[in-house]
């Protein structure tokens, strides 16, 4: 899960199984929407509004697995990473090559 759509067509460029809720300050009902999920990975901002987003998604997803990734190279965030910076941080927590399954 990553904030923004732009965020999202990054990381998309990369790994398929992506979403975005606009926001890191994501509501209940957009939430509910992946209530089925078991596992996130949340790649938001390293910034204040990022930490908050994780706070909340962790309350919202308390039976699931959540693990944290953060943009690396000095960006601000996934969209403005280059590819291979995306590639390298995104490898660390799930397979590229297959269903994207926790590695």
């Amino acid at each position: 899960m990553v904030e923004s759509v732009f965020d999202a067509a990054a990381v998309y460029g990369v790994y398929k199984n992506v979403c975005a809720p606009m926001t890191a300050l994501v509501s209940k009902e957009k939430a509910d929407r992946l209530k089925a999920a078991t596992e996130l990975v949340l790649f938001f901002d390293a910034d204040k509004a990022g930490n908050a987003g994780r706070r909340k998604i962790r309350n919202f997803f308390q039976k699931s697995y959540i693990q944290d990734i953060y943009p690396t190279g000095g960006a601000k965030d996934p969209g403005e990473m280059r590819r291979s910076e995306l590639i390298e941080v995104l490898k660390t927590v799930v397979n590229l090559n297959g269903k994207g399954v926790f590695a």
